[in-house]
């Protein structure tokens, strides 16, 4: 994995990223299926997991400080609030997806969030290729490599989650995504990967798309 410049990274998002949508497929256990995410801003995300026959769907909602998992059977829907060691997991998945934009040093997510209370969040980035570029300002901006979810209530083995980012799209006008992440849920061992296909920049996205079926706008914000 490369390394890019500071001037380079610092000058990513000099074009202002309204909303993001991304497009692609997941591999687990075998199986293949469909994928897509949508973020407006820094607390509104949704992201979807089709299966190829268009007979189930999972989609999770993050939106301000509530994560909510609907899932679309064919002969059931339910829609949960997560909590806990779930809702921090889930959360995590969905701010991988664009860790320049979520990770950066300024205005990016809030990683004090209290859905992440309790837990660490450990962001391991690209070495320097210079080494005299070791500096705690040019780490912050380097390209992330791994992620890491920690349960800071557990001494052994406390690693909840863990996830690699393999290979990246080009570099573009709004910074470095990535093209190819394995993920891992080192509770139980299982994990896969995820290709994406495409990204798209400020798109039209109305909040409530934000807000799963079946929750007042009383309780979600």
């Amino acid at each position: 994995m490369a390394f890019f410049s500071a001037s380079v990274l610092s000058a990513q998002f000099r074009d202002a990223i309204h909303s993001i949508r991304v497009h692609g497929e997941i591999e687990s256990n075998g199986r293949t299926l469909n994928f897509s995410q949508v973020t407006k801003g820094q607390n509104h995300i949704r992201a979807s997991i089709l299966a190829p026959d268009g007979s189930v769907s999972v989609t999770v909602f993050f939106n301000q400080d509530k994560i909510y998992l609907e899932e679309d059977l064919p002969d059931n829907k339910s829609v949960r609030e997560l909590s806990g060691e779930d809702a921090a997991a889930y959360l995590l998945d969905l701010l991988a997806l664009n860790p320049a934009y979520h990770f950066r040093p300024n205005n990016g997510f809030n990683l004090r969030h209290p859905i992440f209370e309790g837990f660490s969040l450990e962001i391991k980035r690209v070495e320097a290729s210079d080494p005299s570029d070791q500096d705690e300002s040019s780490e912050q901006i380097r390209p992330i490599e791994q992620l890491r979810l920690i349960d800071l209530s557990v001494e052994r083995d406390p690693i909840l989650r863990t996830i690699r980012y393999l290979e990246n799209f080009p570099e573009g006008k709004h910074g470095q995504t990535p093209r190819k992440i394995a993920f891992t849920d080192n509770s139980t061992g299982e994990g896969g990967t995820i290709t994406l296909k495409d990204y798209n920049y400020n798109v039209g996205l109305p909040y409530f798309l934000f807000k799963p079926e079946g929750i007042s706008s009383d309780s979600y914000k």
